[in-house]
């Protein structure tokens, strides 16, 4: 095992010397390797619509030579994962070498160890991050939240997208209205290093599927006692043991390839193409938290004293849109003193009708009436997809809609693109990781300006309305809002108030 770990070692220290000590202009570490700043341009393409995401990522694989290292928290087995999951065995059949860490808590569920089994006969390497049982309730909250794909050390893709049709804009029933980021040049190399970070760390590991059901197993014979209980619990495992082995394997397998699917996804990217921005930025971050435990968490949230400084610095106006925003006590302070410093502040959000999280609605709606008093104006994502947006059928275009993008503007000339939500759980408990450029107006306006045209499509609410008409705000809060949903909503409003810390 030891031996194994001197490679990574070394590759791990030839690229913090080549970060340090680059060129001059290039690459500047501040106190962690993972807040790293560079003054050489970087090409930028940022990846608004579901089909251009996903259609990038199908591209970077292809074009890939050398190495794919991709790590996120959710891997659906459906349409959008099966599409990548091809493109992955392809390339790694070519010889390119390819590593997916996923993280266990939700990405676990779906693609899981027999789906990791199959890939890793075809060379692929997998890890699981945090394989952690729940009922170990606190270590369990460590999570790697990170979205990353990055080939041959010279391309990456970070945001807010999982793996997923809801997040490529396939679902019939439920999608996100979402944003990455695609990056070439040298801050490719820290997120290299972010990526090995977490992949040699400790909460990584490579686990196994479950071993083949046998007859005279000791638990089968322990039930038996005379009776046929034990032939029946052995027999119903092995048939669920041959149905999870039978579906991993044709998940996989090149025989069930969507190449219609794959067409469609090119023709729509193509017709988005011209609404995506793509420039440089000449004074670049990357800033991404370390790998998390239980007892150095705390320590190691880079990414959120990031935000923060940025919001204490921000002047005039800050733009936020984040799926869920519930706020500790630090980040209601910040806010706070932005406002009453005059700085114009944003939210689009989801709300009751929208969210993919009921507990979390409940949560925001206890709050929301406090942030309207301070002057934040606060825009409802509508539940719709977005107008005149051309999606793959009209079940989808028919379907709901909710915001799932984690990004920032400060005064007009600088953003963020990440994985950094604006709840607890990205505050406390996950590893996240952002991307931010400083003084490029042109692209922060391609960035507010896709916010902004988002906002046409929500329900804005603001002080004026809390002061005139008080009911007009709870109306909007329930707007679309069903019984059944409402109930549900009543039932979780105590609980998620009481819990709000882990939500």
């Amino acid at each position: 095992m030891f031996l194994q770990l001197i490679p990574r070692a070394i590759f791990t220290f030839f690229l913090l010397c080549h970060i340090s000590y680059g060129s001059s202009g290039g690459l500047d570490l501040s106190d962690s390797e993972f807040d790293v700043h560079s003054q050489n341009s970087q090409k930028i393409l940022i990846l608004n619509d579901g089909y251009s995401a996903l259609e990038k990522r199908l591209e970077l694989i292809e074009k890939a030579t050398k190495t794919i290292d991709m790590e996120t928290f959710i891997w659906r087995v459906d349409d959008s994962g099966q599409l990548l999951t091809h493109a992955l065995i392809k390339k790694a059949r070519e010889g390119v070498k390819i590593r997916l860490l996923i993280d266990t808590f939700v990405g676990a569920k779906d693609f899981n160890y027999f789906i990791a089994h199959e890939m890793r006969k075809e060379g692929i390497e997998v890890k699981y991050y945090n394989p952690t049982p729940l009922y170990r309730f606190i270590e369990a909250q460590w999570r790697n939240h990170k979205k990353s794909m990055t080939i041959d050390h010279r391309e990456t893709i970070i945001g807010g997208r999982n793996i997923g049709d809801e997040y490529f804009d396939l679902s019939p029933e439920y999608n996100f209205v979402d944003r990455d980021v695609w990056i070439e040049g040298d801050l490719v190399d820290a997120v290299t290093l972010s990526f090995e970070s977490i992949w040699t760390s400790q909460e990584s590991e490579e686990v196994t599927r479950d071993k083949m059901p046998a007859k005279y197993d000791l638990k089968y014979r322990r039930n038996s006692r005379g009776s046929s209980r034990g032939l029946i619990q052995f027999k119903n495992d092995l048939r669920a043991w041959k149905k999870k082995v039978s579906f991993a394997e044709n998940f996989v397998s090149l025989k069930n390839e969507k190449s219609d699917l794959r067409e469609q996804i090119r023709n729509l990217s193509l017709i988005q193409a011209p609404e995506q921005y793509y420039g440089t930025c000449s004074s670049a971050s990357f800033v991404s938290d370390r790998p998390l435990s239980h007892d150095t968490g705390k320590t190691k949230r880079i990414l959120k004293k990031e935000i923060y400084k940025r919001i204490n610095n921000s002047k005039t106006s800050l733009q936020i849109e984040s799926p869920y925003f519930i706020v500790n006590k630090e980040t209601e302070e910040i806010l706070k003193d932005a406002l009453s410093r005059g700085v114009k502040t944003t939210l689009l959000t989801n709300y009751l009708y929208s969210t993919d999280a009921i507990y979390v609605s409940a949560a925001f709606n206890s709050i929301a009436n406090d942030w309207l008093s301070s002057g934040m104006d606060i825009y409802l994502y509508g539940g719709d997809t977005q107008t005149d947006y051309q999606t793959i059928n009209t079940e989808v275009q028919n379907g709901r809609w909710g915001t799932h993008a984690k990004s920032a503007v400060f005064d007009e000339d600088s953003l963020m693109i990440g994985s950094f939500n604006f709840d607890p759980r990205s505050y406390n408990f996950s590893a996240e990781l952002a991307f931010f450029c400083d003084g490029n107006k042109e692209l922060a306006d391609a960035l507010s300006e896709d916010i902004k045209q988002r906002e046409t499509d929500s329900i804005l609410i603001q002080k004026k309305d809390l002061e005139n008409d008080p009911d007009s705000v709870d109306e909007s809060l329930f707007y679309r809002v069903g019984f059944g949903k409402k109930a549900l909503y009543y039932l979780l409003k105590g609980p998620s108030n009481l819990f709000d810390f882990i939500l």
